[in-house]
């Protein structure tokens, strides 16, 4: 808890105002509406990070321009925080979280948290898990905001040669541009 406080106290300084802030989706056809957002809250095999890069997927537009069973997506609803492809370093740890994960390390997160319990979730396919909390919908917001928090088995390190910025993560794979998969 204390160096999620200590980052904080620091992005409070660099930004000069209250931290936990997100662009927040109200309506189709309308832009993100800059809120305060609730600090997240873990569970004993999450861990949150501080967001370095979140990417502006085509699936994040078509829910800013059109929300309906024709659009193709599920659902986003008013008060969601997009952004589901991510990088950043780990602020908190879970109680439960293992694989010597240590905070600051620079780290990838999958999409969704899965329960963690399932046999999907156990052989690594949280997308699949009937209980995966996806982003941008009630509980769980996306990477457009400060702090998000991750499921500790969704999360990937990143390689010290891949920047935040160069790197999302999707189903556990690595997609580095131009064209160049690796996975650490």
């Amino acid at each position: 808890m204390e160096a999620k406080q200590s980052v904080k106290a620091i992005a409070f300084v660099l930004i000069g105002g209250s931290v936990t802030k997100a662009p927040v989706f109200k309506n189709s056809g309308l832009p993100l509406s800059p809120e305060e957002i609730e600090d997240p809250v873990l569970s004993p095999t999450e861990m949150v990070i501080k967001v370095c890069a979140c990417g502006i997927c085509g699936i994040d537009l078509n829910w800013s321009e059109i929300n309906n069973e024709e659009s193709g997506f599920r659902d986003i609803h008013p008060g969601a925080v997009m952004g589901h492809e991510f990088s950043g370093e780990i602020v908190e740890i879970g109680k439960d979280v293992t694989n010597n994960w240590k905070i600051g390390e620079r780290v990838c997160a999958m999409p969704q948290i899965g329960c963690a319990k399932c046999s999907n979730c156990r052989v690594g396919r949280p997308h699949r898990c009937d209980k995966a909390l996806n982003r941008a919908t009630p509980g769980n917001p996306g990477a457009y905001s400060e702090f998000v928090r991750i499921g500790a088995q969704e999360t990937s390190r990143l390689p010290a040669s891949v920047t935040f910025k160069a790197c999302d993560c999707w189903k556990g794979r690595w997609h580095m541009y131009p064209c160049n998969r690796t996975r650490a």
